[in-house]
């Protein structure tokens, strides 16, 4: 009887080992993962700059162990170069690892679209969040590109005007 009872706990014992082992392992390579998506997007941010886009956020972080890669940018603020322009107080931008050309992003506390009407003229968009999902071609450019707002106001505001 003592030592059916040891092999059970020998084989406990190795299985939990073999878990953490792969656990560990898991973990390494998200960590690896989640650096290669840092540098997809920071090499995406120097893109849109090289084209006289501007980019900029007050913070960022990464999450998503296990499964997906999500990197948090708090109060964001992206314009190209016709006047279009973008903030939101926190966006996340998330995707599989390895499958970095292609993302979803979500917005939250609020967001502002902002897009060039008439001469001194903006018409914007405004939501309480949203959601959107791009994927980039192998030069970093927007390929297919969609964005959603909830509980959308549109006005039309003076180019002058900063959005929040």
């Amino acid at each position: 009887m003592n030592s059916s009872w040891l092999v059970i706990r020998r084989a406990s014992l190795a299985v939990s080992i073999l878990l953490l082992a792969m656990l560990i392992l898991w973990w390494a390579l998200w960590s690896i993962a989640a650096t290669q998506y840092r540098n997809v997007i920071d090499s995406w941010i120097e893109t849109e700059k090289s084209i006289g886009h501007q980019f900029d956020y007050d913070d960022r972080w990464t999450t998503g162990f296990p499964h997906r890669v999500a990197l948090h940018f708090m109060n964001v603020r992206w314009q190209n170069a016709d006047g279009i322009r973008m903030h939101a107080d926190e966006a996340t931008l998330s995707a599989i690892p390895w499958e970095w050309r292609i993302f979803d992003a979500k917005f939250k506390y609020g967001v502002e679209v902002s897009v060039p009407f008439e001469d001194q003229i903006l018409l914007t968009f405004t939501g309480t969040s949203g959601h959107g999902h791009a994927e980039l071609d192998s030069d970093n450019q927007w390929r297919i590109g969609g964005l959603e707002l909830v509980n959308v106001k549109a006005f039309r505001k003076n180019r002058g005007s900063k959005p929040n």
